[in-house]
Formats: C-alpha cells, structure tokens, sequence
C-alpha cells in the first residue's frame, strides 16, 4: 500500500491539473464559439493646417503642434466624453456695473411732544401742535406714532425705512424757556 506522504502528493497533483485538463476539453468542444478575429480601423490624422493658426504654429514647438493635432484627432473620433480629455469651456463675464444705490439725505426730524390725553376713544398725543394717535404718521416726515402712554406723558416715534425709534416726553411748564425743547433721545433700532 502507498505511504500517506505520496498520497498527498498524488492529491496535490491532481488538484492542479484538473482544472488545466477541464479548460482544455472545453475549448476542445467550442472550438468554433469564440472569436478569432479583432476587426478594427486606424486613425486618421488631421492636416496641422487646419488644427493650429498660423500665428501659433510659429510660437509652438514641435511636441505642442503634435499634441494639438492628437486633439483634434480625438475630436472627430465617434467615442463619447472620457474622464482624461478635459476640454475647458469659458463662462462669459458679466461687465455690467453693480447698480449705484441713491440714498436721499436725511433730514433730522424735530418733534416736541406739547401733551398727552387720554379719553374714551384712546389716547391721543399733540405732537408740533396737531393731535395724533397711535398708527398716524406724523405730516410729511415718515415717522410713525408707534405708541403713547398718557400716565408717563411720552410717545414712542417709529421711521419705518431705518427702524429707528424716538422717545419723546412733555416738557414740564417749569422747564420751559427761550430756546427750543429738546427734540427727544434718538435709539438705534435693535
């Protein structure tokens, strides 16, 4: 009987031969299944002339005027986009100007808040001699009476194109004199 050392080599031998001998008998079967012949065409190359104008020709060297006609080759070839060629395509720039914003300029509102009543239909602030309530724009300024409180005699102004606020309040008979009230404290819109 055989030894167990040349069994496994049997073994080994035959496990690496039997997939030589299946492929073989296999091709021996489909002989005529698989192709025998690669049909393909060659490339036809560009004439430089029509590839490169005449002031780059000039400035070129060699390498480059090859390089541009294997371009253009590639060009007239029927395949689709490939990941390798990478043709850069210019955006156009906008050169139009940033339009030019006009702010008008400010005219420095002054208010002095004459008194403050409150009655049935709501409270009501004489603001430059004329009554108005809470939501009224005052004559032709643009700020708005954004609140009053009759308990504190103040009124809260709104300009709505700033968001700035003002904080009027009804000068005292004892602190009255010849020159003008104080127009109010101005404050920042948040």
């Amino acid at each position: 009987m055989a030894s167990h050392d040349f069994r496994a080599n049997l073994a080994s031998i035959a496990i690496f031969t039997l997939p030589v001998i299946v492929v073989k008998l296999t091709t021996a079967f489909l002989n005529n299944a698989s192709p025998t012949q690669v049909l393909g065409s060659t490339v036809e190359p560009v004439s430089g002339s029509a590839v490169v104008s005449a002031a780059k020709a000039a400035t070129w060297s060699d390498a480059q005027l090859a390089a541009a006609r294997h371009i253009e080759t590639l060009r007239a070839q029927p395949f689709g986009p490939t990941p390798l060629y990478h043709e850069v395509v210019q955006t156009p720039v906008d050169t139009t100007p940033p339009p030019v914003v006009v702010v008008p300029p400010r005219i420095k509102a002054y208010f002095v808040l004459n008194a403050v009543m409150s009655g049935d239909r709501g409270e009501t602030a004489l603001i430059n001699l004329r009554p108005y309530r809470a939501g009224d724009q005052i004559a032709d300024t643009g700020w708005v009476v954004e609140s009053i409180n009759s308990s504190r005699r103040t009124a809260v102004l709104r300009e709505p194109a700033t968001g700035e606020t003002m904080n009027i309040k009804v000068q005292l008979p004892g602190a009255q004199s010849t020159e003008k009230p104080e127009p109010g404290t101005w404050k920042p819109a948040p």
